[in-house]
């Protein structure tokens, strides 16, 4: 295992919450993630442009188990991936996605 991976993985467990995919149907592995905001609604002109999501980061190793649409709780409170995995490193180890509640 190289250094950068040792580092991003004592990262998640340290710091990260539990991530349960898909809690209602199939047991799934308990992933790590790291909470990264809530971004807010964005209005104009009375139409919704980007709807409210909440970022999460999560390693690039457990993206196979949360393609778009997966269903997950985090802290309590079931979400649903949106849209495609940005990398946020130039290892691209760690990966942020957008979520929306359901």
């Amino acid at each position: 295992m190289s250094g950068p991976l040792k580092t991003i993985d004592a990262v998640f467990e340290r710091l990260g919450v539990d991530l349960i995919v898909d809690p209602d149907g199939a047991a799934q592995p308990v992933l790590r993630a790291l909470p990264a905001g809530q971004s807010n609604d964005l209005v104009f002109n009375g139409r919704e442009i980007r709807a409210d999501g909440g970022d999460l980061r999560v390693r690039s190793v457990d993206l196979p188990h949360l393609p778009e649409g997966a269903v997950f709780e985090m802290l309590g409170e079931r979400r649903a991936v949106k849209g495609a995995p940005a990398y946020v490193d130039r290892f691209r180890l760690v990966a942020e996605l957008t979520s929306a509640a359901v």
